[in-house]
């Protein structure tokens, strides 16, 4: 069929079916329908260092609205609570979908859609294996209700997530220990963070009869931070929520990321981008190395850095 393009575009004739196939060569083999971006280290890396930078550059809101401009889906999948994207929508000017805690939830039309959540049992009983293995710990749960506890409410840890409450970042941290919390609480927890100053990868070495035992799933988001999720749950699984809510293909979702949690959508998607910053396990799981998810936003587009 391309020899029979190359005859027409000789003689000065572009009849329709070829004309059509043409469009398709220059836009690429494949149309995408949702882009899906990590959170931290990912959209909110400013390329300065901070990976936590809620201020979107101008250059990055307006890639953002070109997708959208363009028919296709933006969506947050992250390891932080589903709230945070009213933090997003309010710098592009539109609403977002959301998978939050990592796939546990999501949010669609502004509707909670999917909510995975753990028994406090199972909390009651990691708490008291940590104790047992000896590494000093603390525990932080997520409820759908963006209710953030933790064991230690005057920690450092514990000032960092007010510190995201007052910001807007998160909406609620209780200040009541979460052994306690856990006992009054209506809700039950979306995910339990561990988090460790020191020995994560020995501790997570550790864990895994435990996290066997009671059918859970469990990866590293950070230096310090051990996620334990519902078996079987991910931000891959949050993705294809909404690729059936859309009638999306596989082929035309674009996802983006930089740590462990993303790996699931990472080695899912063909259409994957990982940021050069993530460790050397994160890396090659993706299928294209960026230096910044505009890098993404523009392949994705089809424009190049001298069209912005």
């Amino acid at each position: 069929m391309i020899e029979n393009v190359t005859k027409c575009l000789k003689k000065g004739e572009l009849c329709f079916p070829f004309w059509c196939f043409l469009v398709i060569i220059t836009m690429g083999e494949i149309m995408i329908k949702l882009f899906a971006t990590d959170l931290d280290g990912t959209l909110l890396y400013d390329g300065n260092g901070s990976h936590h930078n809620t201020n979107l550059t101008e250059t990055r809101v307006d890639l953002i609205n070109q997708l959208n401009q363009k028919g296709i889906h933006f969506a947050i999948a992250t390891g932080r609570d589903y709230f945070t994207r009213h933090k997003i929508s309010e710098q592009i000017g539109f609403s977002i979908d959301a998978i939050g805690s990592n796939g546990c939830c999501v949010v669609v039309n502004e509707k909670l859609i999917v909510n995975h959540t753990l028994k406090w049992d199972v909390m009651f009983k990691l708490h008291e294996e940590l104790v047992k293995i000896g590494f000093p710990f603390e525990l932080l749960t997520i409820d759908s209700e963006g209710r953030h506890a933790m064991t230690n409410p005057k920690s450092h840890v514990f000032f960092v997530f007010n510190h995201m409450k007052a910001n807007g970042e998160i909406r609620s941290f209780t200040e009541v220990p979460l052994l306690e919390w856990a006992k009054r609480s209506e809700f039950e927890p979306n995910k339990i963070v561990i988090v460790v100053e020191e020995h994560r990868d020995e501790m997570m070495d550790k864990l895994w009869p435990f996290i066997d035992k009671y059918n859970l799933d469990m990866f590293y988001s950070g230096p310090i931070y051990i996620e334990v999720m519902p078996k079987n749950v991910n931000k891959a699984s949050g993705i294809e929520v909404l690729m059936r809510y859309y009638n999306i293909k596989e082929n035309e979702v674009a996802v983006i990321g930089d740590s462990m949690n993303d790996a699931a959508m990472l080695s899912r998607f063909q259409n994957s981008y990982v940021m050069s910053h993530a460790s050397s396990d994160v890396l090659k799981l993706g299928k294209k190395v960026v230096e910044s998810v505009d890098e993404a936003l523009m392949e994705v587009l089809g424009i190049s850095h001298a069209d912005i």
